[in-house]
């Protein structure tokens, strides 16, 4: 756990606007846990459903969980949702 936990595919998620956004992962550890920060977004606004989000930082950020999954899970790019 913490800021650097000792694992690989990790990908660490953050929104700017929640009061300890400054306390999160922001830079990568290494190439095994990437960075996402999705500007002007709350740490669980990608978790809503698809079809409420209006904001393109969340879609961006939804879309790069996604990307990062597939990739892990050795999926096809034709499984990837529409952007």
């Amino acid at each position: 756990g913490g800021v650097a936990p000792g694992a690989s595919r990790v990908l660490h998620v953050n929104g700017d606007v929640d009061p300890w956004s400054a306390l999160g992962v922001l830079e990568s550890p290494g190439p095994a846990q990437p960075v996402h920060v999705a500007p002007g977004a709350s740490h669980h606004a990608w978790t809503h459903p698809a079809d409420t989000v209006v904001q393109e930082a969340v879609r961006v950020a939804k879309r790069v969980v996604w990307e990062h999954v597939q990739r892990w899970a050795g999926g096809r790019d034709s499984l990837l949702p529409a952007s």
